[in-house]
């Protein structure tokens, strides 16, 4: 990661590793951009490997190529929304400054959590009043922001908390539709507005003429 000095130097932060007996010095990437690389490299599959997925399953005969697709292309799909959220959650967490606490005002009593509590709270509670708080800015008239990574987070729930359901055709088709319909062009962007919003520059397109 890059920091800026006083004298408006950049440092490069890093940590030492020893790996068979060699010290390395391994400059220390941003894991907030590492997670959007990666749902943005699950989403360029998904973009080129849908209508081949389709394609497949108008075939009369589900075959092995056929369930091999459905296998690869759910893969990603699972892939895109937990490194998303993960993106997401990583970002709000690194806007928390190190003397920042949290006060939870109940009619009885007043709990307190310092920065390494507050990174544990629920990400409801972060990305609504923990950011708000720490950076003065609100998204209140962003509904439609709001609402793609609200979707976001709902599916990635659904992914990490995987339930067998009675009422469906198959135990998990609630799943795998969701994963059929969702919007992941529109969430992309959505995330890297938010984020872009509270930290403007941060997500930038690339000008090696790829996308981002």
């Amino acid at each position: 990661m890059v920091s800026e000095s006083p004298n408006g130097n950049k440092i490069i932060e890093g940590f030492f590793y020893n790996r068979s007996g060699h010290h390395y010095c391994i400059p220390e990437p941003d894991p907030v951009l590492i997670y959007f690389h990666t749902a943005y490299s699950n989403w360029k599959v998904i973009k080129d490997r849908e209508k081949a997925l389709f394609d497949k399953l108008k075939e009369p005969i589900i075959n092995e190529s056929v369930s091999n697709e459905l296998y690869n292309h759910f893969a990603v799909c699972m892939g895109f929304a937990t490194t998303l959220f993960i993106c997401l959650e990583a970002f709000i967490n690194s806007l928390i400054p190190d003397d920042y606490v949290y006060k939870e005002v109940n009619k009885s009593s007043t709990v307190i959590y310092n920065k390494d509590q507050v990174q544990f709270l629920s990400f409801d509670l972060k990305w609504t009043k923990v950011i708000k708080e720490v950076t003065g800015k609100d998204l209140k008239d962003s509904a439609p922001m709001r609402q793609f990574i609200t979707n976001l987070k709902e599916f990635r729930n659904m992914i990490v908390h995987t339930k067998m359901k009675s009422e469906g055709m198959t135990p998990y088709d609630y799943l795998f539709k969701k994963a059929l319909d969702f919007k992941y062009e529109q969430t992309l962007h959505a995330t890297r507005d938010y984020i872009n919003f509270y930290k403007p520059g941060y997500l930038v397109e690339c000008d090696c003429g790829i996308d981002f």
